[in-house]
């Protein structure tokens, strides 16, 4: 009996710890939404639209920081002390995931996405934000770095910056999420994302499943994608993360909300439907092409000169986007924590640079395009192929449509209704690094931009 009271009680003292743990990492993530938002206080020192920042912050992350360092450090000592039966540890282990899951999901959705749509009901508007569009094209809010008195060879530069000034938390929570997917789905549910035998339409709705509560926009899902087909490596797997890759930005609970609430109705129809239509179609005709394409064969034939150095520095690159959980690692709860960070942080060594490098080249493209949209075939080709390489915010598309049509500019407001939330260049260069191959980005930005022209043909 004593050595059974001995292990209850050091089974209660492991629980209180994860307790700890769990609490401790949600306060850090509270605290840095709140920095992002700025809903919690009555006041803060500094308040932009990109930050909010109190000296209560700097409370919030040291004591949630030193307790997730000192939550760990106990747990690992208990572990590795011994005492616990491993069975009940994997168990512990799905627990453990699933809360992390949770406390992700709570930031990312109720709160993070939740503060600004709550916002933007009780105004009845949004603001358009830093598109990286002159302001002869469209009224945006202020700029981090004001575009009109940017110099037009520096105005790549100053639409990357006023991007990232506007996503940088939910590129934090992506990349959460893509390390949580890289150990997670391998471990407990790749029988829904990677399904078996099963056909490409479970994979397909598995994907969809796993996006429509994740709001996030075509860069920041793009990492989380590339971690699902990581995962698996198959033809599910690349259906699965394509369609994730789509519906996260195009079909998450809050964007549909908002379009229905705030653009008239034929344009909210259009939004719904349209992006829904997208999703699935996009994902069929990938998974089709793909599946008869030989992307997946590796030539044996060394190649020479130019051609050979760039494919030996492209496949030194591709190792970096390994981002498969290291086995054993991920046995007990404080390995699954271990293994969430590492994964984590492999993925943004990556995608992180990616984006910036994607960020320039589309801030690049919009800079030096013509600065006017007309309601004309023109106008509506060159408001589709905008909306496909341009990286914006999530929701972002609501009011350019709004904004468009009320100048009369139907058509281009629908191109980008359809092509602005669901791909951008960064996108795309993430996933086809990922994948180690180009035509299926290639595919996905080309039927991208085809439905946005019929979108916009329909509504000129």
């Amino acid at each position: 009996m004593g050595t059974e009271g001995i292990s209850r009680r050091s089974g209660r003292a492991y629980g209180a710890v994860w307790v700890l743990f769990l609490a401790s990492l949600g306060m850090t993530l509270l605290t840095l939404v709140d920095i992002r938002r700025g809903f919690l206080l009555p006041e803060y020192a500094v308040k932009t639209p990109w930050v909010s920042l109190s000296e209560l912050h700097l409370g919030g992350l040291i004591l949630g920081c030193m307790g997730l360092v000192l939550a760990y450090s106990s747990l690992q000592r208990a572990e590795t002390a011994g005492g616990f039966d491993r069975a009940r540890l994997r168990s512990v282990g799905k627990a453990v995931i699933l809360a992390l899951a949770v406390l992700l999901a709570a930031d990312t959705l109720l709160l993070y996405r939740g503060v600004a749509a709550v916002r933007i009901v009780e105004r009845g508007q949004m603001g358009i934000g830093a598109l990286g569009l002159s302001p002869g094209q469209l009224p945006g809010q202020a700029e981090l770095l004001p575009l009109a008195g940017t110099p037009l060879l520096l105005r790549p530069v100053a639409i990357a910056v006023n991007y990232w000034a506007m996503v940088w938390h939910a590129t934090l929570l992506a990349l959460l999420w893509a390390g949580l997917g890289v150990v997670a789905i391998p471990l407990y549910f790749s029988s829904w994302i990677h399904p078996v035998g099963a056909g490409r339409l479970r994979a397909l709705l598995g994907g969809v499943a796993y996006a429509v509560p994740q709001p996030f926009c075509s860069c920041c899902a793009a990492p989380i994608a590339a971690s699902i087909y990581k995962a698996g490596r198959t033809e599910n797997s690349l259906v699965a993360s394509t369609a994730f890759l789509l519906a996260s930005p195009a079909l998450n609970v809050t964007t549909l909300f908002l379009a229905a609430t705030l653009l008239p109705r034929p344009y909210a129809l259009l939004r719904i439907l349209g992006g829904a239509f997208l999703v699935f179609l996009t994902t069929y005709l990938v998974a089709t092409v793909a599946a008869r394409l030989p992307w997946r064969v590796a030539s044996d034939v060394p190649l020479r000169g130019i051609g050979g150095l760039v494919a030996s520095l492209l496949n030194r690159y591709s190792r970096l986007l390994r981002f498969e959980p290291v086995g054993e690692l991920a046995v007990t709860p404080v390995g699954l924590i271990r293994a969430w960070l590492w994964s984590t942080w492999r993925v943004a060594r990556v995608v992180v640079p990616l984006l910036m490098v994607g960020s320039l080249g589309a801030g690049a493209i919009v800079a030096f395009v013509p600065s006017v949209f007309t309601n004309t075939v023109p106008g509506i080709l060159l408001a589709a192929g905008l909306g496909t390489v341009l990286m914006v915010a999530t929701w972002t598309e609501i009011p350019v449509a709004a904004v468009l049509a009320a100048r009369g500019l139907t058509g281009p407001a629908a191109a980008l209704l359809i092509t602005l939330p669901v791909v951008s260049l960064p996108c795309l260069l993430i996933f086809g690094v990922a994948l180690g191959n180009s035509r299926v980005p290639l595919l996905l930005g080309a039927v991208t931009f085809g439905l946005g022209v019929i979108a916009g043909w329909m509504f000129m």
